[in-house]
Formats: structure tokens, sequence, C-alpha cells
């Protein structure tokens, strides 16, 4: 095993051909139980990326990947910043952690606020949905708006439908589409309960009837007990909900951080690679990140590299055409148009709330953000991740190769 002071120390520590250190810092948590090893951070970022935190109200994301991490560790907390000049999404600290718990997370967040001046003061931050982070990130920065990553939303959604519940597959691509369960995502919060659940229900009958699909009745009814239990009362529907955001916060809250994770992973030979490894890809990518930013400034990139994404958004929509198939690779989805409702409106609904009973309230105790990373050499990635805020990551794209927990 490589010893971990040599990451602290040059010229491992240190950003290649600059007098700039790379690592940033390092700590132990000792645990309740003496004879165990205590948990640790550390935390490495490029001081001139480091630099973009430090503006007033910046957007943050901050998401965890595990196949990219040593073995000592649980995970790799990335955060990533939205860069307004360039229109860049810029991940700027690594932090390997040995757990995921909330103390761990808030060391984390209280490391890196101390680690830019204490200058750090988000404006929005789009995170997973994880218990223990929301509520770190809440302490930690009590004034910025935390908003769940839709595509997390979905993600957890559509695998609750297929393991758990046990619902076919044809019946999943019906709720899945657009304009259907995501229709819950964008209409007044207020609606949501009861309205909304009705509408997305009749409509996914509704559908099954006119497709020759049989409705799964008994398992829906499961479905929906642990969506009111998870998503009504566990999370805050304005957790999940972007009805009244600004389009260019809306377009952010389908995380970038999912495109990076993968690009971060297929920068790795192997999986779980030894920590000098590790850290000289993460300070690759880091100058990478720089030299971008450089020519964004320099007129020899154009910003958030528009002329690219559309060029990759048409190379994948052929692909998918002559496929026959969806939008290939890291597609582009947009949001399904809100259906309109009132409150007198009562949607006729044969499955009537009164007609679900306590065991049908399916309460999960686990946060529905335990999806691991996608095996990336089994799915066709982008080659750029410096992609435009309005574009979203597919989340067809994490359901192909998704590994169930």
């Amino acid at each position: 095993m490589v010893p971990t002071y040599c990451i602290e120390v040059p010229p491992l520590s240190m950003i290649e051909g600059k007098h700039l250190s790379f690592f940033q810092f390092h700590m132990s948590r000792p645990k309740s139980d003496p004879t165990a090893k205590p948990d640790r951070v550390i935390g490495w970022a490029h001081p001139e990326l480091r630099q973009l935190l430090m503006y007033n109200g910046v957007s943050l994301f901050v998401d965890g990947t595990f196949r990219c991490v040593p073995t000592e560790f649980m995970q790799c907390m990335v955060v990533m910043v939205h860069d307004q000049a360039s229109e860049l999404f810029i991940p700027v600290y690594f932090v390997l952690c040995s757990s995921k718990a909330k103390d761990m997370y808030f060391d984390i967040l209280e490391l890196i606020y101390r680690d830019t001046s204490e200058k750090l003061q988000p404006c929005d931050i789009v995170c997973d949905f994880e218990q223990p982070l929301i509520q770190a990130i809440q302490k930690q920065f009590p004034n910025a708006e935390v908003i769940g990553c839709l595509f997390h939303f979905k993600q957890a959604v559509r695998r609750r439908m297929k393991t758990t519940y046990g619902i076919p597959d044809a019946e999943i691509r019906i709720a899945m589409a657009k304009g259907v369960l995501d229709v819950l995502t964008v209409i007044d919060p207020k609606f949501v309960p009861l309205q909304g659940i009705r509408w997305v229900k009749k409509t996914i009958r509704t559908q099954c009837v006119a497709a020759g699909i049989a409705y799964s009745r008994t398992k829906w009814k499961q479905f929906w007990g642990y969506f009111r239990a998870t998503w009504l009362e566990r999370y805050n529907i304005e957790d999940w909900n972007v009805h009244g955001l600004g389009n260019d916060l809306i377009a952010r809250t389908n995380n970038p951080l999912e495109r990076f994770h993968r690009e971060l992973n297929r920068a790795f030979p192997t999986p779980h690679p030894n920590i000098v490894t590790f850290v000289k890809i993460i300070r690759t990518i880091s100058q990478n990140f720089v030299a971008k930013l450089a020519n964004v400034a320099q007129g020899r990139r154009k910003r958030g590299n528009r002329s690219n994404a559309n060029k990759r958004k048409g190379a994948r929509r052929d692909t998918a055409r002559e496929a026959g198939t969806d939008e290939a690779g890291c597609g582009t989805i947009d949001l399904p148009t809100p259906v309109v409702f009132s409150e007198a409106d009562d949607v006729s609904d044969s499955e009537s709330e009164d007609d679900m009973d306590e065991r049908d309230i399916v309460s999960d105790d686990d946060d529905d953000s335990e999806a691991e990373e996608e095996d990336t050499s089994q799915t066709e990635m982008c080659d750029d991740f410096s992609y435009e805020p309005g574009e979203y990551c597919d989340e067809a794209n994490a359901i192909a190769d998704e590994v169930i927990v």
C-alpha cells in the first residue's frame, strides 16, 4: 500500500510546473469505538479553480462517485461550480472520505469553506437526495437554496418501480415518458399530493388500456404508497419540484456532475486505483480545466462550447434515428408542459386515496441516492463534459447500465 504522507509533500502535492499547492487539507475524526480506524477526509483543488468559488452567489453541485476511489476510502465527493463568465461547469474540489455520515459531510463543507478564506457563499446547491448530505448543506450554508437533482429523482423512482414493486417494463416506460409522472416536477407543489398524483395515475391507466397493456393495479397502489411516504413526507416537495424556478436554474438541476463522473471514471484504467494514481489523474483533469478557462478568456474557445454541444446533439440524434431509438449517449431532455389545475379540480380516480390502507404505505429508511456508478465500459460517453446549462443529461443513459443496490 502506498503511504498517504507522500501525497502531502512535493512533488505530488504541487501543481506541475508551478509553485501552487494542489493538496489542500487532510483531517481525521476518531470514532466512538476506540478500536476502529478514524474517519478521514483528504481534499485537493487547483488554486486557480478555487478562485471561482469566491464570487458571490455561485451555483454549486455536490455529489459522490465510487468507482475511481482508492480502496481505503468510501467515496470521492466532487464539488463543481457553474462559471457564469465561461458558461462552463468546473469541478473544483476532489475530496476522498471514508464514510457517508452527516458529520463527515459537514466536515467536508466546513473544510472547503475555510479553504476559500470563508468567502464561499453559494446561492443554490444541487445535490443528490441523501438526507445526511442535505442536512449538512443546510447547516453549513443556511441561506443557500438546496435543490434535488432531477436526474436522481427520476432514477430513484424508476428503480423502485422495477426492483421493489416489480412493475412490468412496458408500464414503466409509459410512466417515465415525458409528460406523465414528470409532470409532478413542474406543477404548483400544492397540487401535487391530490390533483397531480390522481392525474398521473389516470394517465398511466389510460395509456396502458390504449396500448393493450394490463395495468398492474396492486403494484401501482404499493408504489404510490412509497411515493407519498418518501417524496411527499420524507422530502419536501420543493426539493424535487422546479415550479417557479428560473429557466437557467431548472436547466442545471439535472446535475452536470453525472456526466463528469462518467468522464472521471473513464479516465482510470482500472477501478479503485492506488492513491498516487488517483491524485495524478485528478490533477491532470484540473489542469485541463484551467486551460479551458484560459482558452475561453483568450477567445480560442467559445463560451460553454456551444458549437460543439450543438454538433454533439445533432450527431446523437442521427445515431438514434439510425438505430430506431431515442437520442443516444448523453442526450438532452426537456421538461414536460405543466398540467393546469385549480383548487376546485377533482380528477376522477377509480383508485381513490381512500383505498390505500396502511400496509400499502411503504416507507423507505434508505436514502434514494444509492445508485452506484454505471459501468462506463458498456455505455457510450460524451467526449466533452463542458456543456450547455440548458443541456440535460438523459436519465435513460444511467438506466441502461444502472447497478441496483
